[in-house]
This record gives structure tokens, C-alpha cells and sequence, in this order.
């Protein structure tokens, strides 16, 4: 290189090569989730909840502070689902992106957003049913190939198609938790409503 020159480094290899690092440290255990940014809290709006988990809410914790796991291997995909949990006011208790690291979490956990295809495999359907028969969890599905699930999965809520706008995200995440207190919420229009009523009720 000469004298005085610069060199630009493209930004889609900077990217990539910090995306690499990032889960690198994920897999570790190096990182958690980001630090909590400012909250608010919206109000549930109406429509009956039949097919999630109902369990209430509040478990050790106040009913606008339910706890929502993120089962999610793309560590910056799940970072901004979390900002946006912590933006609702809610607590996010951490990043899963295998079904060992969920069923750990799993205890902690009110609601939890789960993708299906994950750093063990396409581990989502066996993980989201685990977390809603053994923990009692609220589970909903993020993918981009909801036709994975296309028949359902017992005892969880849905499936929602990524991408996923934060607005859509949160308002999906308050029918989550309205389903989780027996309270009443719209869905998402994208939503896709699992007909299966949930395992672990009778």
C-alpha cells in the first residue's frame, strides 16, 4: 500500500466478521442480553385466549414484569427481541439457542418466543412443548418457515412468520402474556393460531 493511502474496509465483511465473534462469545457464555433500556407498558387489548398455557402470570413477580425466555441461535436477532421485551417493561431472563440452555432457563420463565431451527438442530417444536408441558410455559413460535409447524405443536400458542416488526413483536408478546393470565387480547394478524387445545389441561 502506498504511502498515505487509506484502506475502506467493506462493511458487509466487518459484519460478518463481527457477527462470528459476537456468537462466538454467545457459545461461551460470554453474553447474556444487552442492558436494560426504558420501559413502557401498553395496555392488552380484546379477544379470548383458548389455545396457550394458562398459567398465571405472576410467579415471584409482579403481573407487569412476566418473565420471557428468547430460544433464538442468531445472537443479534435475539438481542433485539430482548430490547424489545425490556421496552414492554418486562423482564427478559435470557437467551437459549439450544434445548439444553432452554430447559435450564425453563424454571425462571413465564412466556417464551421460541425459533425452530437452532444451533442443535431443528430442536424448536420438541423444546417448545417441553416448556409448555413440563414448566407450564406460554410458548409462541418465530420462524421463517412456519410450514415446519404447519399441523401445531400440544399445549403451545402459535407461530409467527419472521420477519417481525417491533410493533408486531410486542403486540404478539401482550397476547402472549394476556393468554398466560386467562385475560382476553387480539393476536396479531399473522399470527398463526395453533387449533390444538393445550396438553397439560384437562
Amino acid at each position: 500500500m502506498e504511502k498515505g493511502s487509506s484502506h475502506v474496509p467493506d462493511m458487509g465483511t466487518v459484519r460478518k466478521s463481527l457477527n462470528a465473534q459476537t456468537q462466538n462469545l454467545f457459545a461461551a457464555g460470554f453474553l447474556t442480553r444487552p442492558v436494560q433500556q426504558g420501559k413502557k407498558i401498553h395496555p392488552v387489548v380484546q379477544r379470548n385466549c383458548t389455545n396457550a398455557s394458562l398459567v398465571s402470570c405472576d410467579r415471584d413477580t409482579e403481573p407487569d414484569m412476566c418473565k420471557v425466555l428468547v430460544v433464538e441461535d442468531e445472537i443479534f436477532v435475539a438481542i433485539e427481541i430482548e430490547h424489545v421485551v425490556e421496552e414492554l417493561g418486562y423482564s427478559a431472563i435470557g437467551i437459549a439457542a439450544d434445548h439444553r440452555t432452554a430447559m435450564d432457563l425453563a424454571p425462571d420463565a413465564d412466556i417464551a418466543l421460541v425459533d425452530l431451527n437452532l444451533r442443535d438442530g431443528a430442536t424448536g417444536p420438541e423444546i417448545g412443548r417441553a416448556l409448555a408441558d413440563k414448566h407450564g410455559i406460554t410458548v409462541l413460535f418465530m420462524t421463517a418457515n412456519p410450514s415446519q409447524i404447519s399441523e401445531g405443536v400440544p399445549g403451545t400458542l402459535g407461530v409467527l412468520s419472521k420477519p417481525v416488526a417491533d410493533d408486531e413483536l410486542k403486540q404478539a408478546i401482550h397476547y402472549a402474556r394476556a393468554c398466560h393470565n386467562k385475560a382476553v387480547a387480539v393476536p396479531p394478524k399473522r399470527l398463526q393460531l395453533f387449533a390444538l387445545q393445550p396438553s397439560h389441561i384437562n
